[in-house]
């Protein structure tokens, strides 16, 4: 029900602001998304910016390369 309304509002062309551990539901909904990781921004864009940026050829791969230690 939650996705639901959150589709339906980006829909209606809210932003809005969605945090969820399941990375499946932000590339399914999301027009961008921003990687944070204790409390830092570590990447934005679009999905496949971020691929790009990283190198990577799926979100889950440069999710991982974003928070990996340096």
């Amino acid at each position: 029900r939650l996705l639901e309304t959150i589709l339906l509002e980006l829909a209606r062309g809210a932003a809005v602001i969605f945090s969820t551990p399941v990375q499946r539901e932000a590339v399914k909904i999301s027009a961008r998304i921003a990687v944070i990781d204790r409390g830092r921004l570590l990447g934005e864009g679009t999905v496949d910016e971020l691929c790009a940026r990283t190198g990577k050829g799926a979100f889950e791969d440069a999710f991982l390369a974003l928070v990996a230690p340096a």
